[in-house]
């Protein structure tokens, strides 16, 4: 991270790291918690993605309306915002609830190093974002490092 947000980084924003670590956290506890009940067979799939969902969503909501108003926007926007909550949030969190259930937690920590490598390269790719010299340093680091971790792992299984 440090050497991928080293070139933008502004006055100010670390007051915003220091917020996303914090909810790095908290999303680190909530993956503790939902492996739990996941691993259990406490939860089903569908509710353990719905009631976090709900919950954030609806805090965030009452939140945001008292002080943003309600939002003014097209039907096509409203119509990108559902696709984007079924789609991206709400399909992305059964698949993630389901890998809890799935994979040992060591696997799934691996797939999500490669969340921001992959945000990363489609803003590069679709939104011509552009990627200097240290960030692309950056994936590669993380990328080597997922390699590294999937070559110790394939020599120590019998196969």
């Amino acid at each position: 991270m440090a050497l991928f947000f080293s070139p933008g980084l502004k006055p100010g924003e670390p007051i915003g790291l220091a917020i996303f670590a914090l909810a790095l956290l908290g999303f680190t506890i909530f993956g503790l918690l939902s492996r739990a009940a996941a691993m259990d067979r406490q939860i089903h799939t569908l509710t353990l993605t719905a009631l976090p969902l709900a919950i954030g969503g609806g805090l965030l909501l009452a939140i945001a309306v008292p002080i943003e108003g309600l939002p003014n926007a097209s039907i096509q926007t409203w119509s990108l915002v559902l696709f984007l909550a079924i789609v991206n949030t709400a399909l992305g969190y059964i698949l993630y609830n389901h890998a809890l259930q799935t994979l040992k937690a060591f696997e799934l920590n691996i797939l999500f190093t490669l969340t921001p490598i992959w945000t990363a390269l489609l803003g590069w790719l679709f939104l011509d974002e552009i990627l200097v010299s240290k960030q692309w340093a950056g994936i590669f680091v993380v990328m080597m490092g997922v390699l590294l971790v999937q070559q110790r792992k394939h020599k120590k299984s019998p196969v």
